[in-house]
């Protein structure tokens, strides 16, 4: 395996750490080719040897493969993170705070309480420019707990919709 190849996987696996989301094969192409740190068939196959040997994980759907990281990626961008300069990791730690504050800009967080004979239902959804990302409902047994998550849906949505997806994506 070539010194390049390895600098490829260990910034995708960075970009994975910093992003603490899954990226679609898009997201990450596009940053690698807009910095110039790859060519597209380079970043390709930097991905499959990382899927191949464990390191990530790749769900595809229908016009999309997103890649998450899995716990070996973790452990081995750990052993290996120094390899990568700071200058590299500062630019792609700023490139997705930038995305992040974006995005928190773009989505709307509703919440809403229902009483119910035996406690209330709690209605949390998140829409991106009206499209439903996500919609949960949970029961609770009183008006505290209630009006509690509504007001934590409002500041840790974003928290529960990434936490969510990496437990029933695995």
């Amino acid at each position: 395996m070539s010194e390049v190849q390895t600098f490829y996987r260990l910034i995708i696996l960075y970009m994975l750490k910093t992003a603490q989301r899954p990226l679609s094969n898009t997201e990450i192409t596009v940053f690698l080719l807009e910095h110039e740190y790859a060519r597209y068939f380079s970043i390709q196959q930097a991905l499959n040897e990382l899927n191949e040997s464990g390191f990530v994980t790749a769900i595809t759907t229908p016009g999309n493969t997103e890649y998450h990281m899995t716990e070996s990626g973790a452990y081995t961008l750990s052993a290996y993170e120094d390899e990568l300069a700071d200058a590299f990791k500062a630019q792609i730690r700023a490139s997705f705070q930038e995305k992040q504050i974006r995005k928190q800009q773009e989505l709307t967080a509703l919440s809403a309480v229902y009483p119910k004979k035996e406690g209330f239902d709690v209605s949390c959804s998140i829409l991106s420019k009206e499209v439903r990302m996500m919609d949960l409902m949970i029961h609770v047994s009183t008006k505290e707990q209630a009006d509690a998550i509504c007001a934590n849906w409002n500041e840790r949505h974003l928290d529960a919709y990434t936490s969510l997806i990496e437990l029933l994506a695995e």
